[in-house]
């Protein structure tokens, strides 16, 4: 598996039959030490998970089969060859998911009746799904990104290949901008035409934003003739043929990441403003925040990535209760987990929260 984005922490999210071991571990991108060092550890991890299952009572041929998928892992060479920053590994009776991480990520293995999700919650933290199309006069590519990664997902369209277009209409006549020779211009703003509908039967999804990537007359004029939806009003100018996408992605992401800090902290001060005011759609009362989550009412929820506040939770009078020993489900997880599963935005990190306490939340209603 690939990084993963919200829909997989939804997946993950939803409850599972039989015990549920959560791995982290971090790992190194390459170099044959490297790769013995992380599988000496993640071998190490497995032995406590089952160390730790054996005291919870789970009997021996039951945690033989729960671990034997991931111990198969230990011998992929591929496996170990393409890690990044961290992996995190589940296991539940006849399932393994496994992530790459692009951060790092403390060793930790949990025991309970679900996965932990929270420490990965980062990823989603000031994060976004997005599209980069650098454009040439002779070339396109589209890449599908993340605030962490990037993937070309397609190139094509040939200039010379392109059939004749129809008379357009008037409002689509007038070649303002680019090359002095008509004909040229005109070659080129039908290029372009084709360019935006090849990629529109290519997209992801009409929903994701686009930035733009080439030469300013080059964006001026796809801007001019396209119908693609969600292009972003700023762009990423220069010779994108001569540039390494890692460098498109850099430049692109700081395109976006001002707007994404901004939403993060216009709800952090509606939150503060909400508190100050005694209003019920603004909380950091653990119980009470678990138990909106799970009803579908937190539209947004900072917890820390950190701390830790064991419970249960009814699913069934949708009451949660805080324990006084080490017994429970984290609670803190179960609210982001929650949140997310209901389509809400969270923030996880170790930066201060808009209030006291490990976790703050703003309701829809």
């Amino acid at each position: 598996m690939t990084i993963v984005d919200r829909r997989e922490l939804e997946l993950l999210s939803q409850p599972q039959a039989g015990p549920c071991v959560s791995i982290f571990l971090p790992t190194h991108r390459s170099g044959i030490e490297a790769r013995q060092h992380d599988t000496v550890l993640f071998r190490s991890l497995l032995q406590r998970a089952e160390q730790m299952l054996a005291a919870q009572g789970t009997r021996a041929p039951e945690i033989e089969a729960l671990l034997a998928p991931a111990q198969r892992l230990l011998v992929d060479n591929a496996f170990w060859t393409g890690q990044l920053q961290g992996l995190a590994v589940y296991l539940a009776p006849g399932q393994l998911s496994w992530y790459r991480l692009p951060m790092a990520i403390e060793e930790q293995v949990i025991i309970g009746d679900r996965f932990i999700i929270r420490p990965l919650l980062p990823l989603l933290t000031l994060n976004t799904h997005f599209l980069i199309l650098a454009l040439s006069q002779s070339s396109w590519r589209l890449f599908d990104c993340t605030r962490h990664s990037w993937e070309e997902v397609q190139t094509t369209t040939d200039l010379e290949s392109l059939a004749p277009e129809p008379d357009l209409p008037e409002t689509r006549k007038p070649l303002t901008l680019g090359s002095e020779d008509a004909t040229a211009r005109a070659d080129s703003l039908r290029y372009l035409r084709q360019v935006s509908r090849d990629v529109t039967s290519v997209l992801p999804s009409a929903n994701l934003p686009i930035i733009l990537a080439g030469v300013d007359t080059t964006v001026a004029d796809f801007r001019e003739v396209s119908d693609l939806p969600r292009i972003h009003d700023q762009a990423v100018l220069g010779n994108p043929d001569t540039t390494h996408p890692r460098d498109l992605h850099a430049a692109a992401w700081a395109l976006l990441e001002p707007k994404l800090k901004a939403t993060r902290e216009a709800a952090g001060e509606r939150y503060q403003q909400l508190r100050g005011q005694r209003d019920q759609r603004a909380s950091n009362d653990v119980a009470q925040v678990v138990a909106a989550a799970g009803a579908g009412r937190v539209e947004t929820l900072f917890v820390s990535r950190r701390a830790e506040v064991l419970g249960h939770f009814d699913a069934e009078t949708g009451e949660a209760t805080l324990t006084l020993d080490d017994t429970g489900t984290d609670l803190l997880d179960l609210a982001a987990a929650q949140t997310l599963v209901h389509g809400g935005h969270v923030y996880a990190s170790d930066e201060a929260l808009p209030d006291e306490g490990p976790l703050a939340a703003l309701y829809r209603y």
